[in-house]
């Protein structure tokens, strides 16, 4: 009658040892997944980075520009009136 029961304890074995390996799977893909989560966070942290500096570099750009097309319309008004005009 030894064999049911040491068929039995073997069984129990593979099931503890399985059990034991999944679990082990599991917490090593969750592992992976806090890094990979990690990573991308650093990833969307440095692209927010760069969308703020290139806004920045755009409004500079909007002012530079306003100023520039400012002073051409100045300048053409000037030579309208100094040139142009008195004809």
């Amino acid at each position: 009658m030894p064999l049911p029961f040491l068929l039995g304890a073997l069984g129990a074995k593979i099931i503890l040892t399985t059990a034991v390996a999944a679990g082990a799977v599991g917490v090593a893909k969750g592992v992976k997944g806090v890094m990979d989560s990690n990573e991308a966070d650093g990833i969307m942290e440095k692209a927010e980075r760069i969308i703020k500096r290139s806004q920045k570099d755009i409004e500079e750009q909007k002012e530079e520009t306003a100023f520039a097309l400012k002073k051409l319309g100045e300048n053409k008004k000037y030579n309208f009136i100094r040139y142009i005009k008195p004809r």
